[in-house]
């Protein structure tokens, strides 16, 4: 009986390894590839056109302040030249 028993637990245990071993070969399948469009991504959605509506506003904002820079940074370079050049004439002048 005791025979018996060691051969059927040798069975068992040997479609139980065949069985694992099945499994994990249809296991390595490689997962499908996603690919995302980031165009329509922000273009389609309603989170892409918060984000875009925000980007323009803060573009904006950016541009108003360089513009407001520029002119500022012109007039200190150009003010001290022009001095310059009325200093020059008013001394030619006298």
């Amino acid at each position: 009986m005791t025979g018996l028993r060691t051969v059927l637990g040798v069975v068992v245990l040997s479609i139980a390894a065949t069985i694992t071993q099945a499994q994990e070969q249809s296991i390595n399948i490689p997962p499908p590839v996603l690919t995302i469009d980031q165009d329509r991504l922000l273009s389609e959605t309603r989170l892409g056109e918060r984000l875009n509506t925000e980007l323009e506003a803060q573009a904006a904002i950016l541009a108003e302040e360089n513009a407001r820079i520029e002119g500022g940074f012109m007039d200190d370079l150009l003010q001290p030249l022009l001095m310059g050049i009325h200093d020059s004439v008013q001394k030619k002048e006298s």
